[in-house]
């Protein structure tokens, strides 16, 4: 735990190191998912709360649901596409073969920088801590993904991580716009129809 904790605090710190340690370890499987559900969460919470302070007559149960509990699930499935999808890139497009185990740890641990969103509570600069919290996550993703890939350009890793983001920001954007399903940043981009208690509003 001692470690694990180290390492997170050094990500933290954007000392980017810990992924050429995490990289070929298996048993930095579990922690790395562990940073991506806690970092998820605390981005979920962060969205919870800013909806509860700024916007009134709100189903708090609908809230829990759909932005915390739901929501967070489906983050962290798209994450999973996001990882997938740029295995498949470096694999498939430029013939750089990446365990995918590997990248599952560094990325994981690249997810420190999400956690920053829970500061979204705060509602004059909401959005834009969320945005800045997701700018450091990719960007740390990229020196992630450059570590499980050693093999791979600079370039090559900007496209497959920008391909993996893609599908993962435009998922999110439509599961929100759509049912709701919306952690962190992607509140902002929710119908809130989905959390009103029409019932007490009538």
């Amino acid at each position: 735990m001692r470690t694990f904790l180290g390492r997170v605090r050094r990500l933290a710190a954007l000392d980017t190191s810990v992924f050429a340690e995490v990289r070929d370890q298996p048993g930095e499987t579990a922690p790395a998912l562990l940073v991506v559900i806690g970092a998820t969460f605390l981005a979920a919470l962060g969205g919870w709360i800013w909806l509860e302070i700024d916007i009134a007559g709100l189903d708090t149960g609908k809230i829990v649901i759909k932005e915390l509990l739901l929501g967070s699930i489906f983050s962290l499935l798209m994450w999973g596409v996001w990882v997938l999808v740029t295995q498949t890139v470096l694999a498939t497009l430029f013939h750089v073969p990446t365990p995918p185990l590997a990248l599952v740890r560094t990325m994981g641990y690249a997810a420190v920088p999400l956690a920053l969103t829970v500061a979204m509570l705060i509602p004059t600069v909401s959005f834009g801590i969320g945005v800045v919290a997701l700018v450091i996550w990719f960007a740390l993703t990229g020196t992630a993904i450059q570590a499980a890939a050693p093999r791979a350009s600079g370039g090559q890793v900007l496209i497959a991580n920008l391909a993996g983001f893609t599908c993962y920001a435009i998922l999110l954007a439509i599961l929100a716009d759509a049912a709701g399903l919306a952690p962190g940043l992607f509140v902002h981009g929710a119908d809130l129809a989905e959390y009103f208690d029409f019932g007490a509003l009538g």
